[in-house]
């Protein structure tokens, strides 16, 4: 009875996972080395005998093979049998037989001493010091503990039982050499490789038990005792570091998973039907499925047999079909899903503590610790897929747990949100609350929304003292100029743009210059290195082939190049310069042209009617021609 329902486990573990096959040769081997103490010093007797017990184990197996290799067709490129992997073997035997022994050797060198060393660096490299600290005191304890049975076993050993302890270490050592390579045999010839590079790299798993049977039996073919010990110590104390950190790390990747979730549920109540979201940032997504998967189940729970929502891995790939407006469609695990790259929803999170971000593509601004891809794509990132007040809002889902704490990202996202409605006294009041309650933000690009928000309600001074934050962060600077000077309603940021810009207020002075001497007005010798000089909308500026006259400086600002003939007639201008600077223009010509910064033209038409100085950030090449 109980090799029957052996029997079933065994073809069961296969079907679950089918390069478990391998391991069948751990059987196998046990069944082998049970009949050799038996069989005594025959081993073909031992060999003969162990592989008659072990014949109703093959069954299963042999069946799997069967059924895998002639009647299972596999949707996934590579793991078809035939066709993807002993048609080439046919094709091209030499070439195929020298690859999967190189293969073999590379996989078998990472099974048995890549996997003491590698994983343990791979941590250790971005550990910080807390962080590492958790991980090392329970690795000492341990440590400690397995040190105090070393010496208690020591003390209890006789000379025969060393004598039996170094046959016995023998036959372990070749036992493990020879099971784990013939276990991950499976693995290898089916194109699969030992990474420890991600958290799906779990190949390395069948070979597990070679790996430790092979360790023990060298660590007790050494003579040495205090090297031995040594060697078993450090084994333990690399063992129980990396899982201990393995541990920390999946749980606090949980812990992101979550926030992550809610932090997007927050932002966008609902998505619409069709919608291709591409992260980046803490969130662990090697697959498309862990993107679309927990979206589908988050905004339509109903829908089972596809995915409503598409989703793809952020990488070189991606971003071309991103940028070519691609629509793809895939069928995975049964589920079909349908990739429409014209209806792409770029989010971000680069951070741990930091908040979830939706880009918006009209006017995209990133953040100084964004992944590089992100700002690739940012500009083809839809809002509109966002349904920002729908009937039926999306509920928290059983797997996400309880919502939150409201923190600061859930002030911020629903800042966001209230904006991208229109609603900025809702998204004042928000952060008047976050205000309240103390709460910062980990990531000065958090800060927008805050200054929009009491820039767009009159709260001018409260938008400064936030922009305030941004001005010291020269590249957020940069970015959050540009980003105000390219709304619709940049003039109503005239005063952030400023201050984020480093000018002081100018005084302004009027001066009148006669044709006749051709004086006109040019920054003295300290404002000519700023090489900037802002013409209020209101006045006028003569400047023609003959007498023509030029109304709108912004016109004339937008005409690259202009130039002024020597007989122009008089300049009568008000000019914004700095106080108390002289200004003087050679003889020879009654037009000065140098390069200033040009306003947007939404800002300039603002400008023009209110009479406000532009202050706007150039575009490159732009020019002022008085």
């Amino acid at each position: 009875v109980l090799t029957f329902i052996s029997l079933l486990f065994s073809f069961a573990s296969v079907m679950l996972m089918e390069y478990y096959v391998g391991m069948e040769i751990y059987r196998f081997g046990l069944i082998f080395m049970m009949n050799r103490e038996q069989a005594g010093k025959s081993r073909p007797r031992a060999f003969f005998r162990a592989l008659l017990i072990y014949l109703p184990y093959l069954i299963p197996a042999l069946g799997f093979v069967a059924w895998r290799a002639f009647f299972f067709n596999a949707e996934r490129a590579g793991a078809n049998v035939m066709e993807d992997l002993i048609m080439p073997f046919l094709t091209h035997p030499r070439h195929e037989l020298l690859d999967l022994g190189v293969r073999i050797a590379k996989n078998v060198w990472k099974l048995f001493a890549g996997v003491w060393t590698v994983p343990v660096y791979n941590l250790i490299n971005g550990l910080g010091m807390k962080p590492f600290l958790y991980s090392l005191i329970p690795s000492l304890v341990i440590f400690a503990v397995g040190q105090l049975f070393l010496f208690l076993m020591h003390r209890r050993r006789t000379d025969e039982s060393v004598l039996e302890a170094g046959n016995e270490a023998a036959q372990l050592l070749w036992f493990g050499l020879v099971c784990g390579v013939i276990a991950i045999l499976p693995m290898i010839i089916a194109k699969r490789d030992i990474s420890f590079a991600a958290s799906l790299d779990r190949f390395a798993w069948v070979g597990m038990a070679g790996t430790i049977l092979f360790l023990a039996g060298l660590l007790g073919s050494l003579k040495d005792r205090s090297l031995r010990n040594l060697l078993t110590m450090a084994a333990i104390l690399l063992a129980v570091f990396v899982q201990w950190q393995n541990k920390t790390n999946y749980i606090n990747q949980w812990k992101q998973t979550k926030n992550y979730w809610q932090q997007l549920m927050w932002r966008a109540p609902m998505l619409e039907k069709g919608t291709t979201l591409v992260s980046g940032g803490t969130l662990l997504v090697e697959e498309d499925y862990d993107v679309f998967a927990p979206a589908a189940m988050i905004y339509y729970p109903d829908i089972e047999d596809w995915s409503p929502i598409g989703a793809e891995v952020l990488n070189s790939g991606t971003v071309q079909q991103v940028k070519l407006g691609k629509k793809t469609e895939r069928e995975v695990r049964k589920i079909y899903v349908e990739k429409d790259y014209q209806k792409l929803l770029a989010i971000s999170k680069p951070s741990e503590n930091g908040c979830l971000r939706v880009i918006n593509g009209k006017n995209p601004i990133y953040s100084n610790s964004d992944w590089t891809k992100i700002p690739e794509i940012g500009a083809y990132s839809k809002w509109d897929q966002i349904i920002t007040d729908p009937e039926i809002p999306a509920a928290i889902p059983f797997f996400l747990g309880e919502e939150q704490e409201h923190g600061w990202c859930y002030y911020y996202e629903k800042m966001e949100l209230a904006l991208q409605m229109d609603d900025p006294e809702t998204a004042a009041k928000l952060a008047d609350e976050a205000d309240t309650k103390q709460l910062k933000a980990e990531d000065n690009v958090e800060w927008i929304p805050v200054i929009e928000a009491y820039a767009e309600t009159g709260r001018m001074e409260d938008a400064l003292s936030y922009a305030e934050k941004l001005k010291w962060d020269e590249m957020m600077a940069y970015s959050a100029r540009n980003y105000f000077s390219a709304k619709d309603n940049a003039a109503e940021y005239q005063e952030v743009i400023a201050l984020l810009s480093g000018e002081e207020e100018p005084e302004t002075v009027t001066e009148e210059v006669p044709a006749d001497d051709g004086a006109g007005s040019v920054p003295a010798e300290g404002a000519a290195a700023d090489n900037t000089e802002i013409l209020p909308a209101e006045e006028s500026t003569a400047v023609s082939d003959d007498t023509a006259a030029v109304e709108d400086p912004a016109a004339a600002a937008s005409e690259e190049g202009t130039s002024v003939p020597d007989d122009a007639a008089a300049i009568e201008e008000t000019a914004q310069i700095p106080s108390g600077e002289s200004t003087a223009v050679p003889e020879d010509t009654a037009a000065v042209k140098e390069t200033t910064p040009a306003p947007t033209d939404g800002a300039a038409s603002d400008a023009a009617e209110t009479g406000a100085p532009v202050k706007e950030t150039p575009e490159e090449g732009s020019t002022y021609v008085l």
